[in-house]
């Protein structure tokens, strides 16, 4: 697959090993460096280990959270100009081949 970043602050900390140690912590950072090597590897998110995808119902419309264990997930839409897409309209997550990650969000346990 093909990553691509919202900002280039947030390509800057999910390409450095330092920043995103800095960021979220020693060990979220080594799960956060992993499940991105995967998703790199994986031909569409629903084939990367260890990862739930999780469709979004409001806000971004061709969105999905990605659960990557170590308390982080990632805000990611399908970096398509016409994204692949269902007989119902919704995105067609398995076909989809570049995704742009909006965010990593930390969460509460």
């Amino acid at each position: 697959m093909e990553i691509a970043f919202r900002t280039k602050a947030l390509r800057a900390v999910c390409l450095s090993g330092e920043k995103m140690v800095e960021q979220y912590g020693a060990a979220s950072a080594a799960t956060l460096k992993g499940r991105l090597a995967d998703i790199r590897a994986a031909e569409s998110l629903c084939d990367v280990p260890l990862v739930t995808l999780l469709l979004l119902t409001n806000g971004i419309a061709d969105g999905a959270t990605l659960d990557l264990g170590s308390n982080l997930r990632l805000v990611v839409k399908a970096n398509h100009k016409r994204p692949p897409t269902l007989a119902d309209g919704s995105i067609d997550w398995p076909s989809v081949q570049r995704i742009l990650i909006q965010r990593v969000e930390k969460i509460d346990a």
